[in-house]
């Protein structure tokens, strides 16, 4: 299968691959709905821009055991991945909202998201002091 971006006007509605490992998405994305990367089981890494300004619930609905790298682009308004932690991080209310393998959750973070309960059973996931 072709990797597929579907996506309409600004809102990044899902990517379809058997393979894809890396995705930037475009700048001009303001939106990443629910369960985006559903389909995209091999997935390693993640950048995301500071255009994105709302994203869906449960949008890393896949299995997190090859996403390594979450990133978000310096200077979004709304998100973060403060200290290179590898997580997505709703930053007015310093709640994690996707994590992923290697996330290493700040003491800053007071709130994990509905979705992201099972982030605590893995074995490589820590929380640590760091300074935001």
């Amino acid at each position: 299968m072709d990797d597929i971006f579907i996506i309409e006007g600004t809102t990044l509605k899902g990517i379809k691959s058997d393979n894809i490992s890396h995705i930037t998405i475009p700048n001009y994305v303001k939106t990443i709905e629910n369960y985006t990367f559903a389909f995209c089981q091999f997935l390693e890494s993640i950048l995301i821009p500071n255009s994105v300004t709302k994203i869906g619930d449960n949008v890393l609905f896949t299995p997190i055991d090859f996403l390594k790298k979450i990133v978000v682009e310096t200077g979004n308004p709304v998100y973060d991945s403060r200290n290179n932690c590898n997580a997505i991080i709703e930053t007015a209310t310093n709640t994690l909202i996707a994590g992923c393998v290697s996330t290493i959750i700040p003491n800053t973070v007071t709130t994990l998201g509905e979705y992201n309960q099972e982030i605590k059973g893995k074995t490589n996931v820590e929380i640590i002091p760091v300074s935001a």
